[in-house]
């Protein structure tokens, strides 16, 4: 399962009640432990309520899993609104505009039934476009993957791009910093609860394959990291404090580990 969250502020969660109340990044975490398939993600959206700590940093997501099939999901005044199947068109997502918006606006442009040209900005809704006419591409490579990322980046701004490779259970990425390719092969981790979490500095191989730099995560350098990320984010020195100290809460349920 590969779960991508994108910041969307019009974001409306469902209403808290008795069941268990988790920030929308643990959300991201909780698909990844605990779902095999898009039914599982429907399932346990119905367990759980969402929050976000500021108004400015709602989520929405999109979800695939090992066999190909997606699910985007949208929280839309105080519903949650699943899109997958004839539903899911396009397997691609932005920040600014809920999924149908999304769709509603390609279907004005030449190619999905428009007259509207494609391109004309960097706006989210115009990099969507091209982005779907890359997905029309059959039998995609990895290769494929990232000319479309390529066409729908923001020069300057783009810090990074990333491909997860369903069938192999591998992600590829390449950074601002550096052009290479480098990869995970995720299928050789051990998840067993006698293992620690690990982490790796992804700028720290050149190219290739980062497992040989994978170490047991350590709060310190994670603090490092979030003091770095919050000149955007711009959260209190508390909160990052407990956010660096967080996952040593985490309690590992091997039953549970999809």
């Amino acid at each position: 399962m590969s779960v991508q969250g994108f910041i969307f502020s019009r974001a409306v969660y469902p209403e808290k009640d008795a069941r268990p109340i988790i920030a929308q990044v643990q959300f991201k975490q909780l698909l990844l432990d605990n779902c095999a398939t898009v039914d599982d993600v429907i399932d346990i959206c119905d367990t759980i309520r969402i929050q976000s700590p500021t108004n400015r940093f709602g989520q929405h997501y999109l979800a695939c899993d090992s066999s190909g099939a997606c699910i985007a999901i949208d929280f839309v005044e105080g519903n949650t609104i699943f899109h997958t199947g004839e539903n899911l068109p396009v397997t691609a997502y932005v920040d600014t505009a809920m999924y149908n918006e999304c769709i509603d606006y390609l279907n004005r442009h030449e190619g999905f039934g428009g007259s509207k040209p494609v391109g004309g900005s960097n706006n989210a809704l115009d990099r969507f476009v091209p982005a779907s006419i890359g997905l029309k591409t059959k039998n995609l490579t990895i290769q494929d993957a990232f000319r479309i990322l390529e066409n729908v980046e923001i020069e300057g701004y783009t810090q990074w791009q990333i491909v997860y490779d369903s069938n192999t259970h591998t992600l590829y990425y390449r950074t601002r910093l550096n052009s290479q390719l480098r990869k995970l092969d995720v299928s050789r981790l051990d998840y067993s609860c006698e293992k620690p979490t690990l982490g790796a500095d992804m700028e720290a191989v050149d190219r290739g394959s980062i497992s040989a730099l994978l170490k047991p995560y350590a709060s310190e350098k994670h603090l490092l990291y979030l003091k770095e990320l919050n000149r955007f984010y711009r959260l209190s020195e508390d909160m990052v404090e407990n956010i660096s100290k967080y996952p040593k809460s985490f309690i590992c349920n091997q039953n549970h580990t999809k």
